[in-house]
C-alpha cells in the first residue's frame, strides 16, 4: 500500500492463532501505563491511551517470536528495541504521529536517538481481531488508507527517506477503539547497534 516513495507492507498469518493467544496471556498483569514524547507536541492527556508490557529476555517463548521478526526482516536483532505489547480498550488511541525522531527538536533527538540512530523500520502484529466497526484501525494519515486488525497479521513500514530523513509520509494512528479490546506487537528497529544480544 502507498506510493513509490512510502509503502506500507501487509502479511497476514504471521503468527498463529496460538501464538497471540499465548502472548496475550503473559501480558496479563505485567502492563503498565504507555509513555510518549512530548517535545514536538503540547502535552495531552489522550494523545496516547494504552498500557505496554515488554518482552522480558528472561522468556524463552517470547524471544523465538522476537527472533521471527528480526529474522523476516532480515535485520539482526541488536538493531532493535525491546518488543513491546499495547493494549487498548474502549476509548483507547493512539493520535497521528510518526515513530522516527526528528532532529530538528534537539532535546528529544539527544534523549532517543544519539544511541542507535533514528528508528529505521516498524513492525505490527495484531494479536486479536477487531469487528469492523469497533475502531482500532491503524491509519496512515497521509496516504489515505487505515488497517483493520486481523489476528495474527503483521504490518510493517519504513520510517525514514532515502537519505535518512524522517519521512512525514508514515504519520500514522491507533484509532480510537469503539467496542472490545485491542492487543499489538510494535517492534522498532534502528539504523545502527542499539542492544547487546
Amino acid at each position: 500500500f502507498g506510493n513509490d516513495k512510502s509503502k506500507v507492507y501487509k502479511f497476514k498469518n504471521f503468527l498463529t492463532d496460538q501464538e497471540c493467544d499465548k502472548i496475550i496471556k503473559k501480558t496479563k498483569g505485567n502492563l503498565i501505563k504507555s509513555t510518549i514524547t512530548t517535545y514536538a507536541t503540547e502535552p495531552d492527556k489522550e494523545f496516547r491511551v494504552s498500557q505496554t508490557y515488554n518482552f522480558p529476555s528472561s522468556d524463552p517463548f517470547l524471544m523465538t517470536i522476537d527472533k521471527k521478526i528480526s529474522e523476516f526482516l532480515n535485520i539482526p536483532l541488536e538493531y532493535s528495541e525491546e518488543t513491546q505489547v499495547q493494549y487498548y480498550e474502549k476509548g483507547g488511541i493512539f493520535k497521528p504521529h510518526t515513530d522516527s525522531f526528528d532532529p530538528k527538536y534537539k532535546e528529544e533527538w539527544e534523549q532517543y536517538a544519539s544511541h542507535g540512530g533514528n528508528r529505521t523500520w516498524t513492525f505490527t502484529i495484531y494479536l486479536n481481531d477487531v469487528g469492523k466497526d469497533n475502531g482500532g484501525h491503524t491509519t496512515f494519515t497521509k496516504l489515505n488508507f487505515s488497517v483493520r486488525p486481523e489476528k495474527g497479521m503483521a504490518v510493517a513500514w519504513h520510517n525514514l527517506n532515502d537519505d535518512g530523513s524522517p519521512n512525514p509520509e508514515m504519520e500514522h494512528e491507533g484509532s480510537r477503539i469503539l467496542k472490545g479490546t485491542k492487543y499489538i506487537i510494535t517492534k522498532w528497529f534502528r539504523q545502527n547497534k542499539y542492544r547487546e544480544i
